[in-house]
């Protein structure tokens, strides 16, 4: 889903809950559509309320696992400069192509980077020669350090898997429409309760919207996700780096204009490890007045 810019949407939800408001005819309060709005709004309530805390805290686990993720890669970037200049090279050309490919594929698909994280290993199976003690230090915090990532990694597997069910949004949606029904049907013909039955059905609307939202993980998706690792692009001395098939599938993505990043296209559609194409975009020069 698209992330809803969110004001267009709401703004669309809000407008045709006005217009059924004043179009739809009136029927008249009566105590069992009183009762059953009463009882299946308490119902709605909870349950939403669960719902969101629950989507929330996943939002919260994975923003965390990501920063950390990110951070600790540019510590192991640190910390193999510790051993020795070579050793850094060679890591920074690993962390650049273990990052490339989880740009390369779609965010539920982050298990199949495995491949490129395992080859952040690839150097300590080499002897490595430690000449100082502070180097003794650099190759421990490297292997202590992606031993962390690992497990982080498989943290970062379990998130991304806990989507909510088909029942969930089968439950919360029949709820939401007996709400929505019983606050129409209870409606009169004066502006307050039109003004009040369209507002309160807009709401319960939307809150589903964002909960989709949270669920898709699309809320603020680029702050999140996208930026923290462009950063470590940065601190290892990569340009940053932009697949243009993510660009096109929900504009959740902003190109740099005042830096030179990398763009890559793809031959094929999905999966695309053969036929990558990497350009290098040049940020554009400001006019002197």
């Amino acid at each position: 889903m698209k992330y809803f810019g969110s004001w267009h949407t709401s703004i669309v939800v809000i407008s045709i809950a006005f217009l059924a408001a004043y179009l739809l005819p009136t029927f008249g309060s009566s105590e069992e559509v009183s009762l059953i709005l009463t009882v299946t709004g308490f119902l709605f309530g909870v349950f939403a309320a669960f719902t969101l805390a629950d989507r929330h805290g996943r939002y919260t686990d994975l923003k965390r696992a990501f920063a950390t993720e990110s951070g600790t890669l540019t510590y192991i970037h640190q910390l193999a400069g510790l051993v020795s200049r070579p050793l850094q090279k060679v890591y920074e050309e690993a962390i650049d192509n273990y990052l490339m490919s989880i740009f390369d594929h779609k965010f539920y698909d982050y298990p199949l980077t495995s491949d490129e994280f395992y080859r952040l290993f690839e150097p300590l199976k080499k002897k490595l020669k430690a000449n100082s003690k502070t180097a003794e230090e650099g190759i421990d915090g490297i292997v202590d350090s992606l031993g962390k990532l690992e497990d982080l990694r498989k943290e970062i597997m379990i998130y991304l898997g806990d989507k909510m069910a088909r029942m969930e949004w089968l439950t919360l949606a029949i709820l939401d429409a007996i709400v929505v029904f019983s606050l129409f049907y209870s409606k009169t013909p004066t502006i307050a309760s039109m003004f009040s039955v369209a507002m309160l059905s807009a709401a319960s609307v939307i809150i589903l919207i964002f909960m989709k939202v949270m669920d898709s993980l699309v809320w603020k998706f680029e702050i999140w996700s996208v930026e923290p690792y462009q950063r470590v692009f940065e601190r290892i001395g990569k340009l940053r780096y932009y697949p243009d098939v993510s660009l096109m599938s929900g504009g959740l993505w902003k190109l740099p204009k005042d830096k030179d990043y990398r763009l890559a296209s793809y031959e094929m559609k999905y999966y695309p490890k053969i036929m990558k194409k990497v350009r290098v975009v040049r940020a554009k020069k400001k006019s002197k007045a």
